[in-house]
């Protein structure tokens, strides 16, 4: 949903494989749905390469609902054109 101050990029969804591995850059927007329903953004450590490893729908099922799949959405902050 648009805020004032931000736009969604990407809705929020889960993904459907097995794993998803994101490369993390410097660059905000990259939001996870916490239990609570409360949106919390997830921050790549500073001048570090990283991967953010991501559990999806197939894994979940296979693992009889032990690894869950994450809702995470994108948004953006008006004003980043990237």
């Amino acid at each position: 949903p648009a805020t004032a101050s931000r736009v969604c990029a990407v809705p929020p969804h889960t993904d459907s494989g097995v794993l998803t591995f994101l490369p993390q850059q410097d660059k905000p927007g990259f939001e996870v749905c916490l239990p609570d329903g409360s949106w919390v953004p997830i921050e790549s450590p500073s001048g570090r390469a990283a991967f953010l490893v991501q559990a999806g729908d197939c894994l979940r099922r296979w693992t009889n609902h032990r690894y869950r799949s994450a809702l995470h959405r994108v948004v953006l902050s008006p004003g980043r054109g990237d």
